[in-house]
């Protein structure tokens, strides 16, 4: 793309001294943001798009427009391991010859769920447990495989831990775990600057998922999410930019909003539980119906946290009967 073009129609934009560049991708959100920021010893690239020719030519047009060659590209650090985040980054590193970091827990599940070739093998226990018919499983399984072509080719990942420092900028950023959305999700916050980038964690033209089932070993995801959440309320925060959509200013009154936005669908959840039903009859009384094999995922992944937050309260339980979890109010 002409780099002229690329700031005019705002492919392009930058906030301070970081560089934001739209990526396309193929799923319901449409595009995503990927991250270009000067660091010590050249630059770092903060998540990515999905691999198309097209993100490849944006990447190469970005890096033109803002006058560095891939040589200054120095290391590729992922929020999160979603296909939309990571999908570049093994190709990144083939270009520029840099290592990609991953946070440790998404790594387990990177390893266990998408570089794999028995993913159907891996997941159909827990799916039938919780209520979803086989065909379901194996619709998600070949979704899967099909979405991997997007991250291809696969990088090597170095694992990192929540506590990181990164000096972007001249500043710090620190990463904090924020689990739900995936199991290892960070944000980095700059304290100086008040600066969020909260990955998928904080939009603000919608709420995204809190649990990454069944790619997860969260017990209580819900419970955990917005713990996390609230601890970053304690934080000043100026500036977010977060990986989808437009940068905004009100993370506290977001996060809010997000906090009210479950605690109402899990009362919902609950008041759905009218008699014994497994956690698919309960999503599917809940949410409406919807054919893309990763929206029922999420409706019943949803449904799976809100259910497990109920059952630490202590206000429903749950049994195991033949080879389905059957829920019931306490």
């Amino acid at each position: 793309m002409d780099t002229a073009k690329m700031w005019e129609e705002g492919w392009l934009q930058k906030q301070g001294e970081i560089y934001i560049l739209r990526m396309f991708m193929p799923f319901p959100l449409k595009e995503n943001n990927c991250f270009i920021i000067e660091a010590d010893d050249g630059w770092i690239v903060l998540d990515t798009g999905v691999n198309l020719e097209q993100n490849n030519d944006l990447f190469i047009s970005a890096l033109k427009a803002i006058g560095i060659t891939m040589r200054r590209i120095k290391a590729v650090y992922l929020t999160h391991y979603h296909h939309d985040h990571s999908g570049m980054a093994g190709w990144l590193q083939e270009m520029a010859d840099v290592p990609v970091y991953l946070p440790v827990d998404d790594l387990v599940t990177w390893q266990r769920f998408i570089d794999t070739d028995s993913y159907f093998d891996i997941a159909v226990h827990e799916c039938l447990l919780m209520g979803w018919p086989e065909e379901f499983v194996r619709e998600l399984s070949d979704n899967i495989n099909y979405i991997n072509t997007y991250i291809q080719p696969l990088p090597e990942f170095v694992p990192y831990s929540a506590g990181l420092s990164l000096n972007l900028h001249g500043q710090e950023y620190k990463a904090i775990a924020v689990p739900g959305h995936t199991d290892g999700h960070v944000v980095f916050y700059n304290s100086a600057g008040g600066i969020f980038f909260t990955g998928d964690n904080v939009v603000d033209h919608t709420i995204l998922h809190l649990t990454d089932w069944p790619h997860t070993y969260l017990s209580n995801p819900c419970d955990t999410h917005l713990e996390a959440l609230t601890g970053l309320k304690k934080l000043d925060a100026g500036l977010v930019i977060p990986g989808h959509g437009k940068t905004f200013t009100d993370l506290k009154g977001k996060i809010d909003l997000i906090a009210a936005h479950h605690e109402k669908r899990k009362q919902i959840v609950y008041e759905a539980v009218k008699t014994p039903s497994t956690a698919w009859e309960v999503a599917a009384d809940v949410f409406k119906p919807n054919q893309y094999i990763h929206i029922r995922r999420l409706v019943l992944a949803e449904t799976l946290g809100y259910l497990a937050s109920l059952l630490n309260g202590g206000q429903v339980e749950r049994e195991l009967t033949g080879n389905r979890y059957i829920y019931r109010r306490t």
